[in-house]
């Protein structure tokens, strides 16, 4: 259904209260948070933080923005 949309639109629909525009929208950006994420540990990887962790944390960010 909202294979067509481009982000800006699927925003608009957020706006307008549609919660499976804005599933849909973290669906879509779930594989850049864990590749972000992955990227980002190749080479060092925290004392104490999970990857999970790191994932949620960027899901936040994402709901944030």
């Amino acid at each position: 259904m909202y294979l067509g949309l481009n982000d800006y639109e699927l925003l608009y629909m957020i706006r307008q209260s549609d919660e499976t525009a804005y599933l849909w929208l973290l669906e879509k950006y779930k594989r850049v948070i864990w590749m972000i994420i992955n990227n980002s540990t190749l080479k060092y990887q925290p004392r104490g933080v999970e990857r999970n962790d790191l994932f949620q944390e960027g899901l936040i960010s994402l709901h944030e923005a």
